[in-house]
């Protein structure tokens, strides 16, 4: 998994206040949106996570029709039911309008360009996540999403 899913103390244990377990930037940013909601940190992690994808797959065709550009970021496995994989860059990748809203994700085209791109194995492993998490659910929690945020708001300024 991402080191950006690995479990950290954020907070105190006996008041909940954040913790300087942290590193700098991490607690700078629990300090920062403290205030928002849990869907309004979910929102703002979208738009960067969004539009890394965009950026990432500029240059590439759509992955369902490999005809159009990329103007959307689509989720082979929904962001909505699949919470686990809704920041997964293997997941996510750039496509076009047509396919992802007028013809539902156009899943069995999806699944041929994704193993066309990332290979079958890990395809199955986006398979068996998904399936661990129905079986298991999963929590977002603050701290996973303000690390997410952080990482690709940086990935996405220039070196």
């Amino acid at each position: 998994m991402d080191g950006i899913y690995e479990t950290r103390k954020a907070t105190s244990p006996t008041n909940g206040e954040p913790t300087m377990e942290l590193d700098e930037q991490i607690f700078k940013h629990v300090i920062k949106y403290r205030n928002k909601s849990l869907q309004a940190l979910i929102r703002l992690c979208d738009g960067y996570f969004n539009s890394f994808i965009r950026t990432r797959d500029k240059n590439k065709l759509c992955l369902c029709c490999g005809r159009a550009k990329i103007e959307h970021a689509c989720h082979f496995k929904s962001a909505g039911v699949y919470k686990s994989l809704r920041w997964n860059e293997i997941n996510v990748n750039g496509g076009c309008a047509q396919n992802n809203i007028w013809k539902g994700g156009n899943l069995d085209s999806y699944r041929v360009g994704l193993i066309g791109r990332y290979g079958e194995e890990a395809v199955l492993e986006l398979d068996r996540l998904a399936s661990e998490e129905k079986k298991n659910g999963f929590h977002l929690d603050r701290l996973k999403i303000i690390e997410t945020i952080i990482t690709y708001r940086n990935k996405l300024k220039p070196n």
